[in-house]
């Protein structure tokens, strides 16, 4: 299956002239950008928010907002996580608890799925990136585990490929092409 992800892209981009199965836009990208990949691309469309995203940005569009959601898309199981770790006191849009977001990695251990896609990172203790710490820890367990074979995620304006245990991690910036 071939995914193209966006994250944290400028309204400006040139979209990729790429045939897609599944088109992921992982959060931070602005709503004139979001009509132009809904109108580009001919495949199904999931998107996260980001802590930066107007709550109706995929309103009028193709796109389905898969926040908390697992789905099964030819043959994968798919699980969908927006948002930061919460680090203002008040309650915003886009920002969560860690005590939220380890309940809904809890739910993936009995969900079997296979990819995870997330507009924020893990959190990372060895990238220079300046948010590369500041990621949800609760993903820890995912790694540890292996509760997922692919992790998908932005937030880090850094493309990244690694592999930490048996699980594959993309960093998306702004765009990527992913075979899974």
């Amino acid at each position: 299956m071939k995914i193209l992800a966006f994250s944290d892209a400028r309204s400006t981009i040139e979209l990729p002239d790429a045939a897609a199965d599944l088109v992921v836009l992982l959060g931070h990208i602005p709503s004139k950008l979001v009509k132009r990949i809904d109108e580009q691309y001919d495949c199904m469309k999931v998107g996260l928010l980001s802590d930066k995203c107007h709550p109706t940005v995929y309103e009028d569009t193709s796109i389905v907002d898969i926040h908390k959601r697992v789905f099964t898309y030819e043959g994968l199981r798919f699980a969908g996580y927006g948002g930061v770790p919460l680090y203002r006191e008040e309650e915003s849009i886009g920002q969560y608890s860690e005590s939220e977001t380890e309940f809904f990695v809890k739910q993936l251990a009995v969900s079997n799925v296979d990819v995870l896609l997330s507009y924020s990172n893990l959190a990372y203790g060895d990238l220079t990136a300046s948010l590369a710490k500041d990621g949800f820890l609760a993903y820890n367990q995912i790694i540890l585990e292996n509760m997922v074979s692919t992790i998908i995620h932005g937030r880090l304006m850094q493309p990244l490929e690694r592999k930490m245990g048996n699980v594959k991690i993309h960093s998306v910036y702004p765009f990527a092409e992913i075979q899974i």
